[in-house]
């Protein structure tokens, strides 16, 4: 329990978290944060290439996955509500539950990583070109409850890379 009291791991997962979340909301006021798409994972990556120890790198990652579904699914909650009817005490408490295990596929990206990595280690870009493959390769195993992927606002966006998606799917995004 250690690492619970660590706070580069919390600043590490959480700032990705966030950062990667707001990227995932097609419309309202963080419309315009899309940017952070293209660095939401870096304060993750660089603890993980920093930290030698796998507990640290699973909590960083769980803390990652929890704060990116939090950010960017809280209509759980609303959708458990009213049609669900479960109330709104309840309804939070689904909410929180779906966070704490939607998107697994980071922290078993990140265990991959350190455990392929850590005693063999690879030249850099190597290691950001796998740290970038293996949550794509996680999540296409099953890792998740609701497959989505990171080019998911972007046909609201009207971005390029929208159009090429209906050739051979998002997750080749």
């Amino acid at each position: 329990w250690s690492i619970m009291r660590e706070p580069r791991a919390w600043l590490a997962g959480l700032s990705s978290g966030l950062l990667l979340g707001v990227t995932l909301i097609g419309h309202g006021p963080v419309y315009l944060l899309h940017w952070a798409l293209f660095f939401g994972f870096v304060p993750l990556w660089v603890y993980w290439m920093n930290e030698p120890r796998a507990r640290a790198i699973l909590f960083s990652g769980w803390l990652c996955q929890f704060a990116l579904t939090l950010t960017a699914f809280p209509w759980i909650a609303f959708t458990v509500n009213e049609f669900g009817h479960l109330g709104g005490p309840l309804s939070l408490l689904v909410l929180l539950l779906f966070c704490a295990v939607a998107n697994l596929h980071l922290p078993a990206a990140g265990l991959l990583w350190h455990w392929a990595f850590r005693r063999r280690p690879l030249p850099l870009s190597l290691q950001i070109a796998s740290l970038a493959f293996l949550p794509a390769l996680c999540q296409s195993l099953g890792t998740v409850l609701f497959h989505w992927n990171f080019g998911y606002a972007w046909p609201y966006l009207g971005w390029p890379g929208a159009q090429p998606a209906a050739l051979f799917a998002f997750p080749g995004l």
